[in-house]
């Protein structure tokens, strides 16, 4: 009906995060060294003239050693966590008010928020032991569509379209620099791994659409993928590293099939 569960996968094991006091949908989008999660929850729901739930406000949460804090961008009607710094200094994320929707950046020492700025909806995920978090925009608008490098302790943002795209979205960066995410070309959407001038295609065999989400230093990438009007989990790991010859990833776990949900990959 709508609802989404979160949870943590560790050793074959799936637990579940119930989330805040008072959620009724709860997703989990990152996760840091030392296993702080951060990601968001509603805790209203209303039916719609149509007969269709609508959730709202939403928040966000960082869960750390069996305790939810939650937060969320003053003004904002809803506030999506997406990444937390290894070490669990800074989140990043996207919100949305009534005059503006932008990625953010939450210093939890100081409780002070940072924008990336940019034209359009833009959102912001992976962030590294640099402090270098990166992003793209999320909004559905004509033109080419880059990522971003945004460096937090300077406010630096640098764009970046890969060559031949129409659409580039950095979703991870590890500690070597080595940023994951997907891209549109000829009309479909292909994941990727390595830096703007050298980087390994990600495509799921068979797949209609791959979309790498996470990545570590080990390598090893997490995403999902659309297969047949299905769209299903993985976990792919390389053969070496840090960018892999074509054809040296091993797709590890193709997880439970979802049909007909709304999709939240952005």
């Amino acid at each position: 009906d709508g609802v989404s569960s979160a949870f943590i996968y560790h050793g074959g094991t799936f637990t579940a995060l119930a989330g805040p006091s008072g959620s009724i949908s709860t997703s989990a989008l990152g996760i840091s060294e030392n296993g702080s999660v951060v990601g968001s929850f509603f805790t209203s729901m209303e039916i719609d003239a149509d007969g269709y739930p609508v959730y709202g406000p939403e928040l966000s949460y960082i869960y750390s050693a069996g305790t939810y804090a939650t937060f969320a961008v003053p003004g904002a009607i809803n506030t999506t966590a997406r990444a937390i710094s290894p070490d669990g200094r800074y989140v990043s994320g996207y919100y949305a008010s009534e005059t503006t929707q932008q990625a953010f950046v939450l210093d939890t020492l100081t409780n002070a928020f940072a924008f990336t700025g940019g034209d359009g909806f833009t959102i912001a995920q992976g962030i590294n032991n640099s402090y270098r978090t990166v992003g793209s925009d999320l909004s559905f608008i004509t033109g080419e569509r880059p990522g971003f490098i945004y460096d937090i302790p300077t406010g630096t943002r640098t764009d970046v379209m890969l060559p031949g795209t129409t659409r580039t979205a950095f979703r991870a960066i590890d500690n070597a620099g080595v940023i994951s995410g997907w891209y549109a070309a000829d009309g479909t959407i292909h994941g990727f791994t390595g830096y703007p001038g050298a980087f390994q295609v990600i495509d799921v065999s068979g797949a209609n659409a791959t979309w790498v989400e996470g990545s570590n230093d080990f390598g090893v990438l997490v995403g999902q993928y659309d297969r047949d009007g299905l769209t299903y989990a993985f976990i792919a790991t390389p053969v070496q590293a840090p960018i892999p010859e074509p054809g040296t990833w091993a797709l590890m776990l193709a997880g439970v099939a979802l049909l007909g949900v709304v999709r939240r990959r952005g």
